[in-house]
Formats: structure tokens, C-alpha cells, sequence
């Protein structure tokens, strides 16, 4: 493992992967340094720890520039759950479920916490449900941050999974099929704490700092297993990919107060998804990654522009029909879903303001949980 802790003055020469406009970046911000402390003491998880997190799939275009004493205004985002995140002891280790399809297991010291190993997706998308071990830890969070500072850390995994959870477009790559596919990988992780200011989330305002990070995945070597046979390592070259995140951190919050993803597909110019803290939730929480399938609307109450996420559905053809107090079918739509996540927005501005009750419906007839929803008028 290789970390910087401070670009400016201690980068290694021969790193020539560390891009040149990191330092342009801290030498600009050295007057900003001097005017005040602008650190934040960032603190780390402990077990039994219990965090809430909005996430909201379908962002709209938000301003996330990095500098000074910046204003980020978050707070139109919407999800119709919350997802409670639990950080238990495992033996010597923490373990947590990271995100819906993302399991981790963690050791941390007084001033960094450590990616050990986790399940989910291959991190290219070659596997639906693999299994990582990092032989070189991955920083996932460090408690000395600073505005202007940053840092590099490299790691290896090795991520294994079986031909079941093997994306079919990527066996094609093989001549002989193979039972089980192990991939190492090299992980360059870099870090810029580029700016700070106020966070406006719904329902609070705090101060933050923000890490700009980049995650370069490098697959190094590919090897598959046959039967009882020994692992055979194949010469199949595969493309890295760099994903870019943005995380925010307050010194009030041992959580990271807002995550957001950018979408590799979209060149990372465009959010894929962000994960925000709820000061309090009410209605709708499950544990990560266990969300009930069903409809879900957001925001509710609502003046009657409503967007409902359909969660965790298997594909197929589902009907929503919303009713009132009395049950009079008010509003009926039929949706054709494909994915796990799906998403409409839906005018019931012509309802009166009430209580009103809906029920979403499988093509078989059968009849998920009905929810409520209320409509409210200024």
C-alpha cells in the first residue's frame, strides 16, 4: 500500500500517474489555506452503529463544483425509503452492508478504515455476485482531512466468482467454459479534498468538506478453474475503467453525509445515483439492500406532482390504481417493467386534498401491500 498524505509536498517522482493538475490544484489553493483552518476531523464508524441514508436514483442536474466557501443546495432530492445501515462486529473486523448489492468487511486504526474484503459485482460488471478479498487494503476513509490536501493509495483484490453469476457476453470470451473465474485486479485510488462550505439537504443545513475520488479498476490477470483442476491463467486482455464519486463530510456526523456516484456510462459527467443522510426517518425504512418490492411515492405528502420508484419487482407487467377513503378508484396505470429500479412521475393535482390509499397489482392478480398517500394543498 502506497498513501500520500499531502501531494503538494511529499508526491513520489516516480508516480507519473498522478496527473498533473492535482498539484496546479494545491499550489491555487495555498492562499486559500492560509486565510483560516479549513480542516475537518473526520470520524470513523464504530460497531453498533446505526446510519440513515436517502438515495435518490433519477438526480436532477445539481451543482457539485468543488472551492471555497461554496453552497451545495441538495435539497430537492427525494426517495421514497430509508435505508438503515448497521455497522456490526465481526470477530476483529466491521462488517456492513455498503450498498443495495454491496457487502464489506473493514478494519480500521485511530486514523483510517480499511477495505478487507466484500461481495457484490464485479467491478467491471463481468458478475452479478462475486466474492473480493484484498490482499493490499483499500483507504476507504481517513480522519486527517484537510482542504487542498489529498491522497494516492493502490491496492490489489482478487475477485472470484462462479459461471452462474457470470455476465453471458463475458463467457464468450472463453473457448473452454469455466466452473469458477478469478480476476486480480489493481485499484488506484485517488483523492483530492477540493473544496468546502454549506450542505442543504432536506430538513438541515450543515458545513462540510469535500473529497473528490477517483477509483482507476486495472484488471492485471484473469484465471479461470475447471473441475478439480489447479487455477489456469488465461491471456485475455481486458479494459480498465475509472469511476469518479464525490463525498461529503461534516464534523457533526460520524457518517459521510452525502455520497454521489457518477455514471461511468455517461463519461462521469452525470450522477448516477446519491446516498444522503435523514435526520429523522418516519415511513418506509428497511435495512440496505432489503427493500420490500412495491411501489413507493415520493414526496409524501404532496401537493399532487408524485414520482413512484417501483423497488425490487421481477419483470413483468404491473397495474397501480389509487383509490379514496370511500373506495372510488381515483387514478389507474398499467407499466411494463424490466429492471429492478423504475421510476414515473404522476400528475394527481386534479385530486382533492385527502387521504387516499394505492395498490400495485401483478399481471397473475396478485396484490402487493396497499400504501397510503396524502394530498396536501397550500
Amino acid at each position: 500500500m502506497n498513501i500520500t498524505n499531502n501531494l503538494f509536498f511529499s508526491m513520489p517522482v516516480n508516480e507519473k500517474f498522478v496527473k498533473i493538475y492535482v498539484l496546479i490544484f494545491v499550489l491555487f489553493q495555498m492562499k486559500a489555506l492560509a486565510q483560516g483552518n479549513l480542516s475537518t476531523p473526520v470520524m470513523l464508524p464504530e460497531a453498533g452503529d446505526i446510519f440513515h441514508y436517502e438515495v435518490e436514483k433519477s438526480p436532477a442536474l445539481l451543482n457539485w463544483e468543488g472551492g471555497t466557501n461554496k453552497r451545495w443546495d441538495f435539497s430537492s432530492l427525494l426517495s421514497p425509503v430509508t435505508q438503515k445501515v448497521n455497522w456490526q462486529a465481526a470477530g476483529a473486523v466491521l462488517k456492513v452492508q455498503v450498498e443495495e448489492n454491496i457487502e464489506g468487511f473493514f478494519t480500521k486504526d485511530k486514523s483510517e478504515l480499511l477495505w478487507l474484503a466484500g461481495n457484490g459485482p464485479d467491478f467491471l460488471g463481468f458478475a452479478k455476485f462475486s466474492q473480493w478479498v484484498f490482499t493490499d487494503p483499500l483507504v476507504e476513509k481517513k480522519t486527517n482531512t484537510k482542504y487542498g490536501s489529498g491522497f494516492y493509495d493502490e491496492a490489489t483484490c482478487f475477485v472470484t466468482f462462479s459461471k452462474i453469476n457470470a455476465d453471458p457476453s463475458f463467457l464468450k470470451l472463453f473457448t473452454l467454459q469455466p466452473d469458477s473465474i478469478r480476476i486480480k485486479y489493481t485499484i488506484e485510488r485517488q483523492t483530492i479534498l477540493d473544496g468546502y462550505g454549506k450542505m442543504v439537504l432536506p430538513g438541515e443545513i450543515m458545513d462540510v468538506l469535500r473529497e473528490k475520488r477517483m477509483d482507476k479498476y486495472i484488471p492485471v490477470r484473469i484465471e479461470t478453474k475447471i473441475g478439480r483442476r489447479s487455477w489456469q491463467i488465461l491471456n485475455i486482455p481486458l479494459k480498465s475503467s475509472q469511476r469518479i464519486s464525490y463525498h461529503f463530510h461534516s464534523p457533526e456526523y460520524r457518517e459521510t453525509v452525502v455520497t454521489v456516484k457518477m455514471d461511468p456510462t455517461e463519461n462521469n459527467l452525470k450522477a448516477e445515483k446519491i446516498s444522503f443522510r435523514t435526520p429523522s426517518p418516519e415511513r418506509n425504512i428497511f435495512p440496505m439492500g432489503q427493500i420490500k418490492p412495491n411501489a413507493y411515492p415520493a414526496p409524501n405528502p404532496t401537493l399532487g406532482m408524485v414520482r413512484f420508484d417501483f423497488i425490487s419487482l421481477p419483470p413483468g407487467n404491473y397495474k397501480l390504481i389509487i383509490w379514496n377513503q370511500l373506495g372510488g378508484e381515483q387514478f389507474r396505470k398499467s407499466y411494463v417493467i424490466k429492471d429492478k429500479y423504475f421510476m414515473d412521475k404522476i400528475d394527481l393535482t386534479a385530486l382533492k386534498r385527502g387521504y387516499y390509499w394505492y395498490e400495485l397489482s401483478d399481471a397473475s392478480g396478485n396484490k402487493f401491500k396497499p400504501q397510503s398517500l396524502i394530498i396536501i394543498r397550500p
